[in-house]
């Protein structure tokens, strides 16, 4: 990275796993990716299932995102 080039602030979304996660709460955490993604950041999740996976897709969903 060179010293003129943007830093984006990286933000870590961590949460249950649990196959009972409340449907709402996987709504809340891939909104919360996608904006977080439209703002500038970066995420990082452990994306294996549950609230990580979904704010993981929700930041993939984000128009600024490159795998859009």
């Amino acid at each position: 990275m060179s010293e003129n080039s943007p830093r984006r602030l990286v933000i870590a979304v961590i949460g249950g796993a649990s196959p009972t996660t409340a449907a709402q709460d996987l709504k809340s955490a891939e909104e919360l990716g996608r904006h977080l993604v439209d703002a500038g950041c970066a995420i990082v999740t452990g994306g294996m299932s549950g609230i990580m996976e979904a704010a993981s897709r929700g930041g993939r969903s984000s128009a600024a995102c490159g795998d859009a």
